[in-house]
C-alpha cells in the first residue's frame, strides 16, 4: 500500500512541477505582452505630443471670394491655423498683363503676414471674357513648421 501512496505522490508532484513550470511561462509570456503594450503605448504618446506640436507650429490659410458689384470682387485669404504665416504669396496662373490689370491691389498688399484667426482681404477685377472668371492660382507661405508651403487653388465667380 505503501508502493501506491508514493506513486500517488510523485505523480501529484510531478503534476503540481509541471503545473508551476506552465504558470511561470504563461506569466513571462504574459509580462513581454504587457511590456510590448507599455512600449507601443509610449510610443503612440510621443507621436501624439509630436503631432500636436507640428500643429501648434502651422498655419492654415483659406481663400474665400465674394462679388461685391459686376465685375468687381473681394478676395480674403484667411488664417485658421494656430500660427502667424509669413510670407504669404498669392501667384494668380494668368499672363503678366491680365494679372496686373486685375489684381493692382494684391500686389500692394502681398507678401504680408497674417496672424492665427486673422485675414487680409483686396478687390479685384474679372473681365467678361469667360477665360478670365475661372483661373488657378497657387496660395504660398511660411510659418514656424515649414517654409514654402504651397496650395493650388481655383478662384471662380
Amino acid at each position: 500500500m505503501e508502493n501506491i501512496s508514493d506513486i500517488v505522490a510523485i505523480v501529484i508532484s510531478l503534476f503540481a512541477f509541471c503545473f508551476s513550470i506552465y504558470v511561470h511561462f504563461e506569466n513571462k509570456k504574459n509580462k513581454d505582452q504587457i511590456e510590448e503594450q507599455k512600449i507601443e503605448l509610449y510610443r503612440l504618446t510621443i507621436d501624439k505630443e509630436k503631432e500636436t506640436l507640428e500643429f501648434k507650429k502651422k498655419a492654415k490659410l483659406n481663400i474665400q471670394t465674394k462679388t461685391i458689384e459686376g465685375n468687381q470682387h473681394k478676395l480674403t485669404i484667411k488664417n485658421n491655423g494656430k500660427n502667424t504665416a509669413t510670407n504669404v504669396r498669392l501667384n494668380i496662373l494668368l499672363h503678366k498683363e491680365a494679372k496686373t490689370k486685375l489684381f493692382r491691389e494684391m500686389y500692394s498688399i502681398l507678401p504680408a503676414t497674417i496672424p492665427s484667426g486673422n485675414e487680409i482681404t483686396f478687390k479685384y477685377r474679372t473681365m467678361s471674357q469667360a477665360h478670365l472668371k475661372v483661373f488657378n492660382a497657387e496660395l504660398m507661405w511660411d510659418d514656424e513648421f515649414q517654409r514654402d508651403n504651397k496650395e493650388k487653388i481655383t478662384i471662380s465667380q
